[in-house]
């Protein structure tokens, strides 16, 4: 899964690279007072407050296909993102996975969320990970800064969707396996967003004050990103 997203990252900043070359894009203000553009990101993330076998790190995608955008002065505008998905990558530690928890109310023993994490068995390569995906909505503001010199902020509100992956070896069997919990597993997203553009190829900070925590996690999570941004 990761190679196929990757590949197609390489090929969508390809393509967008291209047409940078080839059209003239809104980083030059165009006379009209309307316009509609697109985005496309690749970050790397750094998360606080993870769990224990849970690495800091991890990868990030944003794409923005679609972003109407309005000239309020000849080097100012505002815009407005409606079809614009992140997705956030978060890793385990090697050798271990994510497993379904055992829930003890008096009697009663339950199954509960795909939360846990533990140590394979066997497998000392296990491979573990969840992705958040995220729809939002981000309202930015652009400030052209000289003639290929531009400057954006976003406020992007969005609603989150979390999903578990196992990778792992026991006995004779090679498991690949997703989880979609029932608990725990859309939530409220809010990101802040910067990017310092030249033409179409900018470098972008983001920050995450409210995101996805995970349940055994005894800290709130916050996620700080930097990479490249394209547009189009």
């Amino acid at each position: 899964m990761m190679k196929k997203l990757f590949a197609l990252a390489i090929l969508a900043v390809i393509s967008l690279s291209a047409l940078a070359q080839t059209t003239s894009t809104y980083y030059k203000f165009e006379d009209t007072a309307w316009n509609i553009a697109g985005r496309f990101g690749v970050t790397y993330n750094f998360v606080t407050g993870v769990p224990e076998h849970m690495t800091h790190n991890g990868l990030g995608l944003d794409i923005c296909l679609f972003e109407g955008q309005y000239r309020i002065s000849e080097n100012s505008m505002v815009s407005l993102g409606v079809l614009n998905l992140e997705i956030d990558f978060r890793y385990l530690q090697k050798g271990y996975i994510f497993s379904q928890r055992v829930i003890e109310e008096g009697c009663l023993v339950t199954d509960g969320p795909w939360d846990a994490i533990v140590k394979a068995s066997e497998d000392a390569r296990a491979k573990a990970n969840f992705t958040d995906v995220v729809f939002s909505f981000p309202f930015g503001f652009t400030q052209k800064l000289a003639s290929r010199w531009s400057a954006s902020v976003y406020v992007a509100p969005g609603l989150g969707l979390v999903r578990y992956h196992n990778n792992y070896i026991d006995g004779d069997v090679h498991y690949r396996s997703s989880y979609y919990p029932i608990h725990h597993r859309t939530g409220f997203r809010l990101d802040l967003k910067a990017v310092v553009w030249h033409e179409d190829m900018g470098l972008m900070v983001r920050y995450q004050p409210i995101g996805f925590t995970h349940q055994v996690s005894d800290k709130k999570n916050q996620t700080v990103s930097v990479g490249l941004a394209f547009r189009y």
